[in-house]
């Protein structure tokens, strides 16, 4: 047996499922397509990543989204600056293709909020 261990980072994408709160919703596999476009597209500077289905509840507001998450993965290492540039990466490209108002990205140290407006 052969035993591998990396430092650990774990860095998440918060993600609605629905254009601007009130607009069409996008599935999961809509979701994943996009996605597998931008691994491709990146191709070894890419990351393995987990996609949960969760929502989120402000007072008297619910939405369903995602949680789109990788780790530092033993079989692929990256510096973690390659893992964080994907994942912001991936978040604007999600919050455009998806018109979202905002995503969150939730690294170790810090939360990133991207977002289309200045609100």
């Amino acid at each position: 047996m052969i035993i591998k261990h990396l430092p650990t980072y774990d860095i998440s994408i918060y993600i609605g499922s629905q254009e601007r709160y009130k607009g069409k919703e996008f599935g999961k596999y809509e979701l994943m397509e996009e996605i597998a476009n931008y691994q491709t597209l990146l191709g070894d500077k890419s990351c393995t990543v987990r996609i949960t289905r969760c929502g989120y509840l402000y007072q008297n507001y619910w939405e369903k989204g995602y949680q789109i998450s990788t780790i530092n993965y033993c079989r692929f290492p990256k510096p973690v600056e390659i893992i964080e540039k994907f994942m912001i990466g991936l978040a604007e490209r999600l919050l455009y293709k998806f018109n979202q108002n905002r995503i969150s990205i939730v690294t170790p140290n810090n939360t990133i909020m991207l977002s289309q407006d200045d609100d």
